[in-house]
């Protein structure tokens, strides 16, 4: 199983999986059953490698989500906000959103 998709089964039973350092974090503990502590510990090398990578996807996510700001002319607590639904979005919906981003406001669109 890739891990987009394990991850995307973890997010259906409400449990996020975070990158610290070389060490997985899962939580909330008690919506862990066995069958998904199993799953983590059995493709954590991909698991890592793909957090690490969501990572760089989160950073290009928020410029690109910074243009849509900038195209509204949204002010500081807007910018926030929109970095706090980022940060709590599921990493492997982090693609598709910066595709649309992108798509509806590319760079060099102001206003």
């Amino acid at each position: 199983m890739e891990a987009a998709e394990i991850l995307r089964r973890l997010s259906a039973a409400a449990v996020r999986l975070d990158l610290r350092g070389d060490r997985l974090s899962a939580w909330p503990a008690s919506n862990l059953t066995d069958e998904l502590r199993e799953l983590i510990r059995s493709n954590k090398p991909a698991l890592i490698d793909y957090l690490a990578q969501a990572h760089q996807t989160a950073a290009e996510l928020i410029d690109a989500a910074m243009r849509a700001c900038d195209h509204w002319q949204d002010g500081p607590e807007a910018r926030q906000a929109m970095r706090q639904q980022i940060e709590q979005t599921p990493p492997h919906l982090h693609r598709d959103l910066t595709d649309h981003f992108r798509q509806s406001y590319p760079r060099g669109e102001h206003g």
